[in-house]
């Protein structure tokens, strides 16, 4: 079985049905129009949902409502954070550090300009140390950020990374291919902190995984494979329900 930590809905047709059922992972929001979706895909199907932590009090007040439920973890993209987010930051944190729900967070950007690693590093240092027991999952291996990232996973185990967009995450942090990507990784934190994650939308997850997978199994062992590709990702976004 394979547990895919990070994959999407089509944007234009938000219904589905099951078609895969050894498959499972964990849905994941892109903004605040899609959040109904993924939480009803995610009811129906059995999936666990990261939920997108945008503007608007009624949204904010909706989420943290969920997630102090034990029902969806918050997914907030801090490169789009402003000054007046840091309150609803903390808000996220907090709740899901009481209710023992891991949060999701995306630290890069999809474009052409890059999230300022003085900015990555400073939401990272502010929720390590006021939330120590509350669980991460880096989306994309941290994007242009992934050494940032890479040096608060190898000292806080609380920290986990999404194996998602090998090649993008390569060339936005500089580091010559995906397989050497994969060997800093392997060489700088535990196989435990890794969660597989396709960033595909649902239809395309089981293709995405054989050639994502594929790579990885290169660098790690069987053994280490297993925890990657299912155990991790259940362990940390399943098991908490």
């Amino acid at each position: 079985m394979i547990y895919d930590g990070h994959f999407h809905l089509r944007r234009k047709r938000l219904a589905f049905t099951e078609t895969a059922s050894t498959w499972r992972g964990c849905v994941v929001s892109r903004s605040n129009e899609e959040n109904p979706a993924c939480l009803a895909f995610a009811r129906q199907f059995g999936h666990r949902c990261a939920l997108f932590s945008g503007r608007g009090k009624q949204q904010a007040h909706w989420l943290l409502d969920l997630i102090e439920h034990r029902q969806a973890v918050a997914y907030k993209h801090l490169e789009l954070s402003t000054a007046d987010d840091t309150g609803h930051l903390m808000d996220l944190c907090r709740v899901s550090a009481a209710a023992g729900v891991p949060m999701v967070l995306h630290l890069s950007r999809h474009d052409t300009g890059r999230f300022d690693e003085r900015d990555a590093e400073r939401h990272l240092a502010a929720i390590v140390e006021r939330f120590s027991d509350l669980k991460l999952l880096v989306s994309h291996l941290g994007g242009e950020n992934f050494r940032t990232v890479l040096h608060w996973a190898r000292r806080h185990k609380n920290i986990f990374i999404d194996t998602s967009c090998l090649s993008e995450t390569a060339a936005r942090a500089n580091i010559g291919s995906a397989t050497d990507l994969l060997t800093l990784i392997k060489d700088t934190v535990d196989v435990e902190q890794l969660v597989y994650g396709s960033d595909a939308c649902w239809s395309a997850s089981e293709q995405r995984a054989s050639d994502d997978l594929g790579r990885v199994e290169r660098i790690f062992s069987g053994a280490e494979m297993e925890k990657i590709k299912c155990a991790n990702g259940v362990k940390l976004l399943n098991d908490f329900l």
